[in-house]
């Protein structure tokens, strides 16, 4: 399974967002979206894939629990081919717990 997306809460969501606008511009990655009044954000090199996301850790999410997070976990997701893939993915991982 390949990663379809990473996505980080940080400390200094500002200077991060800047830094990373600068970094990753000559690989061609741009805000594809936004949430939270700019607090979430998805960049991409595409316009409808975002697979970088930076969110402010005082947001406030579903994910959350209604809670701002501290920063510094990190969210990866990876592609899976069918809905087998994600229960296998899933069995294996419980497993090695």
């Amino acid at each position: 399974m390949p990663i379809h997306h990473l996505g980080f809460r940080v400390v200094n969501f500002s200077k991060t967002r800047d830094f990373y606008l600068a970094a990753l511009k000559p690989l061609g990655y741009k805000i594809v979206i936004s949430f939270h009044e700019g607090k979430v954000l998805g960049l991409g090199a595409t316009f409808y894939a975002p697979d970088f996301w930076l969110v402010d850790p005082n947001v406030i999410t579903e994910a959350s629990d209604e809670k701002p997070a501290a920063a510094g976990p990190m969210h990866i997701a990876f592609s899976a081919s069918n809905r087998a893939q994600v229960r296998e993915f899933y069995e294996a991982a419980m497993y090695v717990l």
